[in-house]
């Protein structure tokens, strides 16, 4: 991985092309696309994780492990709500009940860093402009 990352520095020493993983969290995910961050399973740390849900804060806020286009974080639905065939409309308003009444992420300002759509909204308006170019 860090052979891949080192490559990545001398190809695209921007960040405005490169797609590629790494974590930054134990047991966590953080996938790194076109250098946008996206952290998952944010409802997986528990209630006495205050550490990680700090660090995880600091890393949304664009304060710790910073990438061009910052980060999201996003909750999907877990092994139970996928056999009961939850819809992509129910895993939306329960993501975001979710951010919106769980500390830290009620405490951060910036509202749409949270949530599948505004993800893919900006990370397609993202590639347009890649291709566009």
């Amino acid at each position: 991985m860090q052979a891949v990352l080192l490559a990545k520095k001398d190809i695209d020493p921007q960040g405005n092309r490169t797609i590629g993983t790494r974590t930054i969290f134990t047991n966590f995910c953080l996938l790194c696309f076109l250098d946008v961050g996206v952290l998952t399973k944010p409802d997986m740390l528990g209630e006495g994780a205050s550490n990680a849900r700090n660090n995880w804060k600091e890393v949304l806020e664009g304060r710790k492990h910073i990438t061009k286009h910052g980060y999201y974080c996003v909750r999907l639905p877990d092994d139970e709500q996928r056999a009961q065939g939850v819809t992509r409309i129910e895993t939306q308003r329960v993501g975001d009940e979710f951010f919106n009444s769980t500390a830290p992420w009620n405490q951060i300002n910036n509202r749409s860093c949270f949530g599948i759509p505004n993800f893919v909204k900006y990370i397609s308006a993202l590639l347009v402009e890649l291709i566009e170019n």
